[in-house]
């Protein structure tokens, strides 16, 4: 065999490779990576919108997935597991002490972060202590704080978020590379009474400075009284030189 030839190994490897799906914008090729039936990788999906376009995202269209983000642009979408009580009284609402149990996946299906201990008979380094946040409070990434408000105590769903509504351009290192697509499973367990918002500092400055101007157009209108030549007070004895 001459040197310039293929090797066994090398030739069973481009013989495989040329078995394998390929990205219809990119060209790329992987085990598991193209898995959609728009026939896109996941760079090439997120860049496009496939994933998360409630018209012919596979989520919505076979899955069951319905969208909720706020501006409809598919950004988090959502699937009831298994449904929970009936609302009550007390309302879910921003600044409500929420306590959850959650697994994090990326779109791999490996698991990055979760609070549960056992998933499917394996250990998965959570401790099983629910998670505490404050609904609304910008304390977890935006898609929770929309995902959940829509929940039921008791509730189980499923969140598809896209990278916007996620960990943004950023990630989170090491676990989520930047513009990962996040895949959330959520239990609402319980949640309190909404407690008060403590201010923001833009707040907090557009306040003084506000207390500053109403100050100083008091004191405007309203000056201190000074001691002059016309000293009309009997009580008072001036002596000017």
């Amino acid at each position: 065999m001459s040197s310039d030839s293929e090797s066994e190994p090398e030739r069973r490897q481009s013989v495989s490779a040329a078995n394998l799906p390929r990205c219809v914008e990119c060209g790329g090729f992987g085990v598991g990576l193209v898995t959609n039936p728009q026939r896109l990788c996941t760079h090439c999906a997120r860049l496009t919108k496939a994933f998360f376009d409630p018209e012919s995202s596979r989520f919505c269209r076979d899955e069951g997935f319905v969208d909720i983000s706020p501006a409809a642009d598919g950004g988090v979408l959502k699937k009831i597991i298994r449904e929970g009580e009936a609302p009550g009284k007390q309302k879910l609402e921003e600044g409500c002490p929420t306590f959850v149990q959650y697994v994090g996946r990326l779109m791999d299906g490996s698991i990055f972060d979760t609070t549960r201990d056992m998933i499917d008979g394996r250990h998965v380094g959570g401790t099983d202590d629910p998670f505490e946040f404050q609904l609304g409070r910008q304390k977890v990434i935006k898609g929770w704080d929309i995902g959940v408000a829509t929940m039921n105590v008791g509730e189980i769903a499923r969140f598809i978020i896209a990278p916007e509504y996620g960990y943004g351009h950023e990630g989170f290192a090491p676990k989520v590379e930047p513009d990962e697509t996040l895949d959330f499973e959520i239990e609402l367990l319980s949640f309190k009474d909404a407690l008060p918002r403590f201010p923001t500092q833009a707040e907090l400055a557009e306040s003084r400075k506000k207390q500053y101007e109403d100050d100083k157009k008091m004191l405007e209108e309203n000056p201190p009284p000074t001691v002059g030549r016309d000293c009309s007070s009997p009580l008072i004895q001036v002596d000017f030189v």
